[in-house]
């Protein structure tokens, strides 16, 4: 459905008739989320009514529709689209009480004055305080603890906010939410101009835009811009700060800084959607099925899914499922120590990853410490955003451009989103082989044949300067064989958490 059309405008005659289909609800109620355009124009649609069903003098005052409209005081800009809506609102005065998804949360709080948000949809949402993510689950006022999962929330005022696990919060208006822990991505259509999200550290005021604000377990803060404008500021002594598309800033004790834009470090509306698809699709089941088939593989050297894991120098997460955790690196020193050892002619690894776009530095995997000694092995994401396998004194038979092995697709067309990276290096027939989500990208030819070296290691962070890693990593497998094509793409279908990909 698309906007304006004659759909949307039988589909929303349809909701006044009381006839509308489940279908035509739910096509009308992913518009209405998309798009900031129609979402205006229903919220007109929805003023006009408000203002009707305050004064039902004004259906009988007058001696007909048109006569009734010309009675109401209009604001100028909006004369012409009110006058549009009429002859759908003039249908019926039900129309907060149509099974319509997100009209009804918008119109449910613009009319009883109840909530300021609903909810609109979840993947996984377990809270802590009894609350239950179902969808139109009004909140008003009410401090929330986010134990699992995501959850999107449509405000009174239209703005749509995506808030993931683990997180607190509270809506203190339609317009204010207050975030003291955790990551909440927030969409505001003109018509919400104004949203505003507090954090332990400041305050982040929406100019009509698209942006993310991440509070860590400290208080500290980050905002992100991806779309319009922001002002956003460390507290009541600082000065407010413009920020546009493509810039993030970091608010801590008083004082903003720039930093990079993280751009995968949260999940916006349309991928929460698909991952409550995936989950209704019983994909985490299958997971675990297949996790337990792949440790009892005798090839299996190492098996990280975080969830055991020792605290190091980096933040916790949610992972790919609800209640899972991945490891997150923001800050350019942050790394996992792993002791790995041993050598192999054969070596696949393979990880679920969110890498935030580093144009000028290396999104290092996994790495031995040294690079000193034939065989270790290096694996990263390098400058040119594609996926390379350094193996010591090892060298690809085309030296014309890069000495390693490297995919030839680059990996940030896939990034924003979880994305499974493989890589396979086979000593005996002397090639390395290259996979993203599942899919075969390339094979290199190489010039040597030397064992792979493992550990001891780190993931993350090598030398605090261009080798770095920005994201999380959720899954990390290493095995002492080569796998078949079909055996990566198995093991991708089996991890994938969303419905489609």
């Amino acid at each position: 459905m698309k906007y304006p059309s004659d759909e949307f405008d039988a589909a929303l005659s349809a909701v006044c008739d009381g006839t509308v289909a489940e279908a035509q609800s739910r096509a009308l109620a992913d518009l209405l989320r998309l798009d900031s355009a129609a979402r205006d124009a229903y919220l007109i649609a929805v003023e006009l009514h408000a203002r009707l069903a305050s004064d039902n003098a004004l259906f009988f005052k007058a001696g007909s529709e048109e006569e009734a409209i010309d009675a109401i005081p209009f604001p100028a800009a909006r004369t012409a689209a009110a006058r549009k809506a009429w002859p759908i609102l003039a249908c019926a005065a039900t129309l907060a009480a149509a099974a319509l998804i997100a009209a009804f949360y918008i119109i449910g709080a613009h009319r009883s004055g109840a909530a300021f948000a609903r909810v609109l949809r979840s993947a996984g949402a377990e809270f802590s305080d009894h609350f239950e993510a179902a969808e139109g689950a009004p909140l008003r006022d009410q401090t929330l603890t986010l134990a699992k999962g995501s959850v999107e929330f449509i405000t009174a005022r239209g703005a749509t906010v995506v808030i993931e696990a683990p997180a607190e919060f509270r809506f203190e208006s339609a317009q204010r939410l207050r975030l003291a822990r955790g990551k909440a991505a927030a969409e505001a259509p003109p018509a919400a101009k104004g949203f505003t999200v507090v954090t332990p550290s400041g305050e982040v005021i929406d100019l009509g835009t698209k942006f993310g604000v991440d509070v860590s377990a400290s208080g500290s803060s980050e905002v992100h811009v991806f779309k319009g404008e922001v002002v956003a500021s460390a507290g009541a002594a600082s000065a407010k700060q413009s920020l546009k598309k493509d810039q993030a800033l970091a608010l801590e004790a008083g004082a903003a800084a720039p930093r990079a834009l993280r751009t995968a470090a949260f999940i916006h509306a349309d991928e929460l959607q698909q991952l409550a698809a995936g989950l209704r699709g019983g994909r985490q089941a299958r997971w675990m099925e297949s996790i337990d088939r792949l440790k009892r593989d005798p090839a299996l050297l190492a098996f990280l899914d975080f969830d055991a894991t020792k605290d190091g120098e980096f933040r916790w997460a949610q992972g790919r499922w609800p209640g899972t955790r991945a490891a997150e690196f923001t800050q350019p020193g942050d790394f996992l120590p792993v002791e790995f050892s041993g050598t192999t002619n054969e070596l696949t690894l393979a990880a679920w990853v969110r890498l935030d776009q580093v144009p000028h530095a290396i999104n290092s995997l996994l790495h031995t410490n040294d690079w000193e000694q034939p065989g270790q092995v290096h694996w990263m994401v390098a400058q040119n955003q594609r996926m390379r396998l350094a193996v010591f004194d090892v060298r690809c038979v085309d030296q014309s451009d890069y000495f390693y092995p490297q995919s030839s697709r680059l990996v940030t067309a896939a990034t924003g989103r979880w994305t499974h990276l493989a890589t396979v290096y086979d000593a005996n027939r002397r090639i390395a082989r290259f996979y993203i989500d599942g899919e075969f990208d390339n094979e290199v030819a190489l010039l040597a044949s030397v064992p792979a070296v493992l550990g001891p290691g780190r993931v993350g962070n090598w030398n605090r300067k261009e080798r770095i890693l920005s994201g999380r990593l959720d899954e990390l497998v290493m095995l002492k064989r080569a796998l078949s094509d079909s055996e990566i793409h198995a093991l991708f279908e089996a991890g994938n958490p969303y419905a489609e990909r």
